[in-house]
C-alpha cells in the first residue's frame, strides 16, 4: 500500500505574513510590523560589495636584483672563455695541433699524457667554479624576472647564462690554433 502524497495546497510553515505584534506599552511608540515581502525573503550571505578601488600602480621595485644576476653571469662566461682558451692552448701544444687543426700526433706517450692531466687540471677545474657561479647567477635572474626586479636585466642574464657556455667553449678552439 502506498502513502498518499501531502497536499500542495497546504501550508506546512503557517501563514505567509507575519503573526500580528501585540500593542505596545502606554510609554513606547509602537513597532510598525515587517512588511510581508521583507519577512519572506531569504537572509543575505554577505553584505554588499562596495565599488573598487581605482586602479594603482605597484611602486617600482629596485632593479638591483637584475644587475647583479647579469653582472655574475656576464663575468663567470668571460672567465669560462679565458679557462677554455688556457684548456685549448695547453691541449693543442702538447698533441701538437697544426694550423688546419688537424694533430700531428696519433698518440700521446705516458709522459705526454702526465703533463697534459698536470696542465688541464687547472683550467678544468676553474670552468667548473665558474660554472657553479654562474648556475647561480642564472637562477638570480630568473627570480628578478619573475619577481619584476629589473626585469630587462635578467631576461638579458638568462639569455647570457644559457649562451655563455657554448660560446666561450666553442669560440676558445679555432682561437687557441696555432
Amino acid at each position: 500500500m502506498t502513502q498518499p502524497y501531502p497536499d500542495p495546497n497546504a501550508n506546512p510553515g503557517g501563514p505567509a505574513y507575519p503573526a500580528p505584534v501585540p500593542p505596545a506599552p502606554a510609554w513606547q511608540a509602537p513597532v510598525p510590523p515587517a512588511p510581508v515581502w521583507q519577512a519572506q525573503m531569504a537572509p543575505q550571505a554577505y553584505p554588499p560589495i562596495a565599488a573598487p578601488a581605482p586602479y594603482q600602480q605597484a611602486p617600482a621595485k629596485s632593479p638591483v636584483l637584475g644587475i647583479v644576476g647579469l653582472a655574475i653571469v656576464v663575468i663567470c662566461g668571460i672567465a669560462f672563455f679565458v679557462f677554455s682558451l688556457t684548456l685549448f692552448r695547453d691541449v693543442f701544444s702538447i698533441v701538437g695541433v697544426d694550423a688546419t687543426g688537424a694533430a700531428t700526433i696519433t698518440e700521446l706517450t705516458d709522459a705526454q699524457a702526465n703533463e697534459l692531466m698536470t696542465k688541464a687540471a687547472g683550467p678544468f677545474a676553474g670552468m667548473g667554479i665558474v660554472s657553479v657561479v654562474g648556475l647561480a647567477g642564472f637562477i638570480i635572474s630568473i627570480v628578478a624576472t619573475a619577481r619584476n626586479s629589473g626585469r630587462w636585466f635578467g631576461v638579458v642574464g638568462i639569455i647570457l647564462g644559457v649562451l655563455a657556455p657554448f660560446v666561450g667553449f666553442f669560440m676558445a678552439a679555432p682561437l687557441a690554433l696555432p
